[in-house]
């Protein structure tokens, strides 16, 4: 058990070293992630401003989060659930734990669906102000 901990340590300190690395990169403009979608069809994907959400998020400003892509904070507490359990199995049990494991297919579903939704609303004008500043 010792030594799984220390590799999800260890796992879990260079993911967030390279996750802050791209970040940063972003924030300073040397990395530009362009949404291939938008580039070829001119309509807002559920992703587009999905980095400058996360980095407004990271640096403390929640509203400009939210305007950069609301989408984020419905997939937020999806993927910290996840991760805190996919940690916790990993390192009790020795198992990866599966996405079907933790969330019923029908909620996998609907999430999906929300998903869906909101790339369709944000491209539609009485929901302009789900697209991205």
């Amino acid at each position: 058990m010792v030594s799984r901990v220390v590799k999800i340590t260890i796992l879990g300190i260079g993911g967030l070293l390279i996750a802050t690395i791209i970040l940063w990169l972003a924030d300073q403009g040397i990395l530009h992630l362009p949404c291939f979608f938008y580039q070829t069809t001119g309509m807002y994907c559920p992703g587009c401003g999905m980095t400058r959400a996360i980095l407004a998020f990271l640096q403390g400003n929640y509203k400009l989060a939210f305007y950069n892509n609301a989408l984020f904070y419905f997939l937020l507490p999806f993927f910290l659930l996840y991760g805190l359990c996919f940690t916790f199995c990993y390192v009790k049990e020795g198992r990866f734990l599966s996405l079907q494991e933790i969330y019923p297919q029908k909620m996998l579903f609907t999430g999906l669906i929300v998903v869906v939704l909101f790339g369709i609303l944000r491209n539609c004008s009485p929901f302009y102000f789900f697209r991205p500043i």
